[in-house]
C-alpha cells in the first residue's frame, strides 16, 4: 500500500498558513509511517497558483524539498527543483 496519492489543500493568505501546511505535511509523513505506509518523495510536488508570489515557500517532506510548480494570475508558468 502506498500513501503517495494523497492530497493537502491549504488557502494562504500569511505566513502562519505556510507553518500551518508545513505542520500538516510533517503530520502526513508521521501518520505513514506509523502505518507503515511508502512515500515516494520524488512523486511529491507542491502546486502554488498564486498572483502574486508574496508567500512562495519551499516546502520539505522528510526534510528533502519538493518539486514547485508555480502558476501565475496570468497563467504564466515556471518549475521549481
Amino acid at each position: 500500500m502506498f500513501a503517495d496519492d494523497s492530497k493537502m489543500y491549504a488557502d494562504i493568505t500569511d505566513i502562519a498558513d505556510i507553518t500551518r501546511l508545513q505542520a500538516a505535511l510533517d503530520r502526513m509523513v508521521q501518520w505513514a509511517e506509523a502505518w507503515q505506509l511508502k512515500l515516494s518523495i520524488d512523486k511529491c510536488c507542491v502546486l502554488h497558483i498564486d498572483n502574486s508570489r508574496q508567500f512562495s515557500h519551499q516546502y520539505c517532506i522528510r526534510y528533502t524539498p519538493t518539486l514547485s510548480v508555480i502558476i501565475s494570475f496570468l497563467l504564466s508558468h515556471t518549475v521549481v527543483i
